[in-house]
């Protein structure tokens, strides 16, 4: 919110990979004509990635120097995969 305070007259993109987070992002935005939020991530080149959410906090999802040949699918606690939306 603070970016769009400092730069009011452009638009924003935010990009969340797991869908629990993507979903809390897009109600934080809702009505904000200035944002649209994607349920992606963005990388240097096409890849798939497993995201254990143990290790996640927050609402947003960062990877950084991660395999790419890994698992397509963000997994919970339990091992169980959610499917991509």
């Amino acid at each position: 919110q603070h970016m769009m305070e400092l730069y009011p007259h452009c638009r924003f993109h935010a990009f969340e990979p797991v869908p629990d987070f993507f979903q809390e992002l897009s109600k934080l935005w809702e009505g904000e004509k200035r944002m649209t939020t994607h349920p992606f991530g963005l990388a240097a080149a096409n890849a798939t990635f497993e995201i254990p959410r143990d290790n996640i906090a927050g609402q947003a999802t960062f990877l950084s120097n991660a395999d790419p040949k890994v698992s397509s699918s963000a997994a919970d606690k339990n091992g169980e995969r959610e499917r991509k939306q």
